[in-house]
């Protein structure tokens, strides 16, 4: 089996059996020392890889952007300054390791915000917010030999061409205490991909936060405690070789933006149209991507499908074998993309875009959309609103 790294689904091509693993846990991979480096033996200690898109708000010249954020940051406290893996994961050969290695002393929000940190020293204008959305965290265990001495001592890579780090006496025991730590032997949980309504196999797509039974129609998220059911919704129509993509339609409340309906929230973004009627009634919605792209066709579609004159969709037909784009984006990334698409919105108009940084925004309601596309070369066509979505970037953003 390959798995890519950082992918919790693993599909087996021999008996077509798909398992998620470690749900609610992050994965743990291990950097081999390099052969003829390494002359006495050597330890192991913890990274955070952080990995995800990072969207940000520029206040000028106003506009929102997307770049991928890939950094790995120190798991342990007192790591010498400058620490790092000593090589870049992607270029990596790592191995998938079973159970807990040692625990690392630093949380992965702390080394969230380290790496985001480094970004913002290297960019030169202010942002207004930034969101780092769609991340995926997982432990990198790296290779090192510590050398100690009577005033202190070195911690050097196990790898080629390495770097060594001087340590004073108080980090040579700490870093001794975390690399000798006993690992705890608790293998990785395994949760089986099958629908826990009608138990057909669940469709095994790489890097997929939820599953949609092509069966019975039902859709399931992953959890810590196993798989728990989502209110789905499905556009009616499209042919035979349709696919539907899905969205999270999220509505929420606005403290501080001028709008408390879903009419005022469409004129508040295009101020030349008129609302659909019937959306005064309705809470603000927004129909965020729950399929990754590129970060510029995440930000239009975002834009495109929420101030679409779309109804709400009815429920899916069961019994129909379904090419359904997979869900890769959780409701809780989903959630954290509201302000960068509200900013996209209204960032041609100078008045309304500094609003949205200070907003405070609050999630009322959320379900999962699936909305059919026609293929048309080399695009996905939405039918009643005649929105493409170039295939490469749904292609390519799928490992982002």
């Amino acid at each position: 089996m390959s798995l890519e790294v950082g992918d919790p689904v693993l599909p087996c091509p021999f008996c077509r059996t798909s398992l998620y693993l470690s749900p609610g846990r992050p994965l743990r991979y291990r950097l081999a020392a390099a052969l003829g480096v390494a002359t006495e033996p050597t330890f192991h200690l913890p990274f955070w890889r952080i990995r995800g898109v990072r969207y940000r708000a520029a206040a000028e010249p106003a506009g929102v952007e997307g770049n991928l954020l890939d950094a790995t940051v120190p798991a342990w406290q007192g790591a010498p300054a400058g620490a790092n893996l000593g090589v870049r994961p992607q270029a990596a050969h790592l191995t998938l390791v079973s159970g807990r290695g040692a625990t690392p002393d630093v949380s992965a929000d702390e080394a969230q915000a380290v790496a985001e940190a480094r970004y913002d020293r290297l960019e030169p204008a202010r942002a207004l917010f930034t969101r780092l959305i769609g991340e995926t965290r997982s432990l990198i265990e790296a290779p090192f030999l510590l050398e100690e001495g009577p005033t202190g001592g070195r911690l050097r890579e196990a790898l080629p061409d390495a770097t060594s780090y001087p340590l004073d006496p108080p980090a040579v025991q700490a870093v001794r205490a975390l690399g000798e730590r006993a690992p705890a032997e608790e293998p990785a949980p395994f949760l089986p991909l099958l629908c826990p309504e009608c138990g057909h196999g669940l469709p095994a797509a790489s890097g997929a936060a939820a599953f949609l039974c092509g069966q019975c129609t039902r859709c399931w998220r992953v959890t810590a405690q196993g798989l728990a059911p989502l209110t789905v919704f499905g556009a009616p129509g499209g042919s035979r070789d349709a696919r539907l993509f899905p969205f999270w339609h999220l509505a929420f409340a606005a403290e501080g933006l001028p709008f408390t309906s879903r009419a005022e929230l469409r004129r508040w973004a295009i101020p030349y149209q008129p609302a659909p009627t019937g959306w005064e009634g309705e809470p603000p919605s927004l129909l965020v991507p729950a399929f990754k792209a590129q970060p510029r066709t995440f930000l239009r579609t975002a834009k495109a499908m929420s101030i679409a004159p779309l109804a709400a969709p009815g429920a899916l037909s069961p019994g129909r074998v379904l090419d359904a784009e997979p869900v890769r984006l959780p409701i809780t990334e989903a959630a954290q993309a509201l302000k960068p698409v509200l900013a996209h919105l209204v960032e041609t108009f100078r008045r309304s875009y500094p609003a949205v940084a200070p907003a405070k925004l609050r999630i009322t309601g959320a379900d999962l959309w699936f909305l059919p596309f026609e293929p048309r070369g080399a695009e996905w066509i939405h039918a009643s609103t005649g929105f493409a979505l170039q295939a490469t970037s749904v292609r390519h953003g799928a490992r982002l």
